[in-house]
């Protein structure tokens, strides 16, 4: 079951998006480091940390743009119905 949740996570239509794998490992490893930092009370160099955040979210907003993307590139192939009182 959790090996389905997380295979589904990765993937939209059966391949594992590496983006996704990216921002999720990358958001892993800017968590650990936020809880070493204030486990240890040693300060992090700031580069690394918005370096970091900007692979996460880079990451996470190519991804979220491609899915934006493809979901309007999708044809609609909906037919418009009349409601009753105006169907004859």
């Amino acid at each position: 079951m959790l090996k389905t949740f997380i295979y589904n996570m990765l993937s939209e239509t059966g391949a594992i998006s590496s983006k996704r794998v990216i921002a999720i490992l990358g958001a892993l490893v800017l968590f650990s480091i936020i809880i070493y930092s204030v486990a240890t009370g040693k300060n992090i160099d700031y580069h690394i940390y918005d370096g970091l955040v900007l692979v996460v979210l880079g990451a996470a907003g190519i991804t979220a743009f491609e899915k934006v993307k493809m979901a309007s590139a999708t044809p609609v192939t909906e037919t418009p119905t009349l409601p009753n009182n105006l169907a004859q």
